[in-house]
């Protein structure tokens, strides 16, 4: 009832969605608690909300993980929570007699509950992990399961739950063939979003990030699929794919439409690069070298490196666009594809060009600036 007056409304869907997330889901929490609903008919509720995309795209943490939380995986946090408050129970007549928790067939809370403590027991006896990069003891430690609280108890348990609700979206997601390529992604950092970026975000961005991620825009590949249409790139008649189409056309890649955009930021960054060169360059020798360091301040953000000579104030710029150069003494050698980064500016004195590598110069007289 609550889902279907939400959905008639003109709201924006991410508002939509914090209105599921904080306005339906903790009004579900006390039923879940109290009636015995079999977990089938929470996995029916759970269907009627992403219409396209899977569960394991709405409430996985993969490779880009939303500020929501599933009715099924709360539902089994919250009977995991009530057999825990019983069976932990303070009173010697409920902890030897706990009542029985019922969520169906399918699922069975005191299995599940008895199956956390079996992992929680191995955590013990492995001891604490270090994951990741980070040093020895930065990770924050958990309490052991053996010397632990009733509270702390409960709260391991239901978190163990979530990991396993995961472990099985996760499992799911590798059988998918469209929404579980990411799967397969190495390399690739995890984009968690918090409710503050859902804010600040377009919704058309925020939607073309989802569907980018699970492969489900409409391509012409995609197109073919759903609807019979030819799946041929419009440009070199080979199917376009989600992948071909962001960076895999050749055609694309020789035209310079990949780089279109970058080039004309790096157009008017050199436009206004050029001016201040003039202006250096017309100054006397001995305020020359003053004006140096204001130079680099227009840049200071980036992580290049900018090799001054002390000797010659005379300026010249190269700005490197796509697969040209942009300076006063003539075109730089590039390569074609898109550019690593935004600002790709080279500055030098006397034609002499900047270690791309980021090497330091070979003359000592010339001195760093961060550029």
């Amino acid at each position: 009832m609550y889902m279907e007056r939400i959905n008639k409304t003109l709201l924006p869907g991410k508002l939509k969605l914090w209105c599921f997330q904080f306005g339906i889901l903790p009004r579900l929490l006390w039923p879940f608690t109290v009636y015995e609903i079999p977990i089938t008919k929470v996995e029916k509720l759970e269907r009627l909300i992403p219409r396209c995309l899977s569960s394991v795209g709405l409430y996985g943490h993969g490779k880009l993980e939303l500020p929501v939380t599933g009715l099924v995986e709360e539902f089994k946090c919250t009977k995991t929570r009530l057999v825990m408050t019983l069976t932990e129970s303070e009173d010697a007549i409920i902890r030897t007699a706990p009542p029985r928790v019922v969520a169906g067939r399918k699922w069975t809370p005191s299995e599940a509950v008895r199956s956390a403590k079996s992992a929680l027991y191995l955590r013990d006896v492995v001891g604490q992990v270090q994951h990741g990069r980070a040093g020895s003891g930065l990770i924050p430690r958990t309490p052991l399961w053996h010397k632990a609280t009733s509270a702390q108890k409960r709260q391991l348990v239901v978190e163990e739950i979530r990991r396993q609700e995961e472990g099985e979206r996760y499992a799911k997601a590798v059988s998918m063939a469209k929404q579980g390529k990411w799967t397969n992604w190495e390399g690739l950092e995890k984009k968690k979003l918090s409710w503050r970026d859902i804010w600040q975000m377009d919704g058309a961005r925020l939607s073309f990030i989802i569907r980018a991620t699970y492969d489900l825009l409409p391509s012409p590949q995609n197109l073919k699929e759903w609807y019979g249409e030819d799946p041929a790139c419009s440009l070199c008649k080979v199917p376009a794919s989600l992948r071909h189409i962001l960076l895999g056309c050749t055609t694309s890649l020789t035209q310079g439409r990949y780089t279109w955009r970058h080039n004309q930021v790096l157009r008017e960054l050199a436009s206004i690069l050029e001016q201040r060169r003039i202006t250096i360059n017309n100054l006397p020798q001995t305020l020359a070298g003053q004006a140096i360091k204001s130079i680099s301040s227009v840049a200071e953000k980036s992580s290049n490196w900018l090799w001054i000579k002390r000797k010659d104030p005379i300026w010249a710029v190269r700005a490197h666009q796509g697969n040209r150069g942009y300076g006063m003494e003539g075109d730089v050698p590039g390569t074609l594809g898109p550019p690593l980064s935004l600002l790709e500016t080279l500055w030098a004195l006397n034609q002499r060009n900047v270690d791309e590598a980021g090497c330091p110069p070979d003359d000592p007289n010339d001195i760093p600036y961060p550029l």
